[in-house]
C-alpha cells in the first residue's frame, strides 16, 4: 500500500510529465520534501538546497512583488539562501569526515529554515512569477527525441538552450569580497551568469561543466587578483577563453583587476595577450562594473537587430536540394550573393511530418515551406553550425 507521500509524489510527477500542472510554492515544496533518493542522500540534499537557492534568487530579482513587506521578505529569503550557499561551499571544502557531517547537519537545518520561510512567504503573498520559474526550471527538462549526435554536437545544443550573459572566472578566495557583491548586483539587474558553485554539484565532471559554461556564455569576466596568479584552475579557464577569442575574432574576455598598479603589471607580465585590453578595476562597488556590462550587452542586442534586418530578404531556390547526406535532406538559402547551406534532419522529418526512412525526400518537398520558415528563423537568430550551415532539428519545431 502506498504512503500518502508516495501517492502525492506519483500524482505530482504525473501531472508534471504531462505538462499540465500549475503548482503553488507550497505544493512544490511538499513535492521537493517527499521525493527521496535513498541511495544518494547527500546528492539529494544538495539538489534540494540548490533548488531552494535558485527559487529565492528568482523571488529576489522579481519585479512582480508589490508592497514593502513583500520586498523585505524577499530580501530576507535571499539572505537565507546566500547563507545556505556559503554552508554548501564550506561542506564541499571539508576534508575530514567528522567536519563534513557537522556541516551537513547545518545544511539540513538551514534548508528546513528556508522551506519554512518560503511557506510563510507563499501563504502571505502568493508570488505570481512562480509558475514561470517552475515551467522554465522543470518542465523545460522534458526530453525531446533528437537525431544521433556526437558529444560535441550535444554540448553545443545544450549551450544554445542555456545561453548566459557572462561566465565568472575567479579564484575562490575572491568570492567574499568581489564575487558575492557582484553576483548580487547581477541578480538585481537580471543579468544571467555562470558561477561554479551554482552549477557544479557533487560527482560532476568539473572539466565538462566548465567547458559547457564557457561555451554557453557570451562573455567571461576574469577577476584578476594577486591570488588568481597562484591558482592553476582559473588560469586554465582564462587560457581557454583566450583561445576562443583568438579563434572567433570576437570579444570574449572582460578583465576586472583587483589590486593596485603593481598587481596589474604582474598580470600583464604573466598574460601578455591581455596587454591590449581595456581593464576595469574593482574598487569595492559593483555599480561601475554593472553599467559597463549593460552597455556591452546592449551593443550585442543592437548587432543582433542589424543582423536580423540584413537577413530578412532570404530566398530558397526551389530546384536545389540534395538527399545525398546520411540523416538529412540538404537545401540552400540565398541572401543577395551569399549562399547558405541548410539541412533538415531525417529525425525531424519523421517526428514532425510522420515520414518514414524510405520517403524523406517526398515529405520534405511537400512540407518545404514550413521547413524553410524554420531555417529562416534559425538564420535570423544566428544559430549557425560550426561550419556556417543551418540544421533544422526536431527540437526546433517545439
Amino acid at each position: 500500500m502506498k504512503s500518502d507521500n508516495e501517492d502525492f509524489n506519483e500524482r505530482y510527477l504525473g501531472h508534471l510529465n504531462k505538462g499540465n500542472i500549475e503548482p503553488s510554492i507550497n505544493d512544490f515544496l511538499k513535492w521537493l520534501i517527499t521525493i527521496n533518493y535513498t541511495n544518494d542522500q547527500d546528492n539529494f540534499l544538495l539538489f534540494k538546497a540548490n533548488t531552494l537557492i535558485g527559487l529565492c534568487k528568482e523571488i529576489r530579482a522579481s519585479d512582480s512583488l508589490k508592497g514593502e513587506n513583500a520586498r523585505n521578505m524577499a530580501r530576507g529569503l535571499f539572505i537565507l539562501a546566500e547563507d545556505l550557499n556559503d554552508t554548501i561551499n564550506e561542506w564541499r571544502t571539508c576534508l575530514e569526515e567528522k567536519n563534513r557531517n557537522t556541516v551537513k547537519k547545518e545544511i539540513h537545518k538551514k534548508t528546513d529554515g528556508l522551506i519554512a520561510g518560503l511557506e510563510r512567504f507563499e501563504s502571505i503573498f502568493n508570488w505570481p512569477d512562480f509558475k514561470i520559474w517552475f515551467q522554465r526550471t522543470y518542465q523545460s527538462k522534458k526530453k525531446i527525441p533528437e537525431p544521433e549526435l556526437r558529444d560535441e554536437d550535444q554540448s553545443k545544443i545544450n549551450a544554445e538552450a542555456l545561453t548566459r550573459d557572462i561566465f565568472i572566472c575567479h579564484a575562490s578566495e575572491d568570492k567574499p569580497g568581489v564575487i558575492r557583491p557582484l553576483t548580487q548586483a547581477l541578480d538585481k539587474e537580471g543579468i544571467s551568469y555562470w558561477l561554479d558553485e551554482a552549477e557544479i554539484t557533487w560527482g560532476d565532471s568539473i572539466t565538462k561543466k566548465v567547458n559547457e559554461g564557457l561555451s554557453m556564455s557570451r562573455f567571461t569576466i576574469v577577476v584578476l587578483s594577486q591570488i588568481f596568479l597562484s591558482k592553476n584552475w582559473p588560469q586554465r579557464e582564462l587560457n581557454a577563453v583566450l583561445n576562443m577569442e583568438a579563434s572567433s575574432g570576437e570579444v570574449k574576455i572582460l578583465p576586472l583587476v583587483v589590486g593596485d598598479g603593481e598587481t596589474r603589471q604582474k598580470i600583464l607580465k604573466r598574460f601578455p595577450l591581455l596587454n591590449d585590453k581595456v581593464f576595469l578595476s574593482w574598487e569595492g562597488k559593483s555599480e561601475p562594473i554593472i553599467n559597463a556590462l549593460k552597455q556591452r550587452l546592449l551593443n550585442i542586442t543592437k548587432d543582433q537587430i542589424v543582423k536580423s534586418s540584413k537577413m530578412s530578404n532570404i530566398t530558397f531556390p526551389q530546384n536545389e536540394y540534395w538527399d545525398g547526406v546520411k540523416g538529412a535532406v540538404v537545401f540552400w538559402a540565398e541572401k543577395e550573393e551569399e549562399k547558405i547551406t541548410c539541412a533538415v534532419s531525417s529525425q525531424a522529418l519523421e517526428d514532425h511530418f510522420n515520414a518514414s526512412p524510405s520517403n524523406h525526400l517526398p515529405v520534405f518537398k511537400t512540407n518545404r515551406s514550413i521547413v524553410e520558415d524554420m531555417a529562416k528563423n534559425l538564420i535570423q537568430k544566428g544559430r549557425f553550425e560550426a561550419d556556417g550551415s543551418i540544421i533544422v532539428k526536431t527540437r526546433d519545431f517545439f
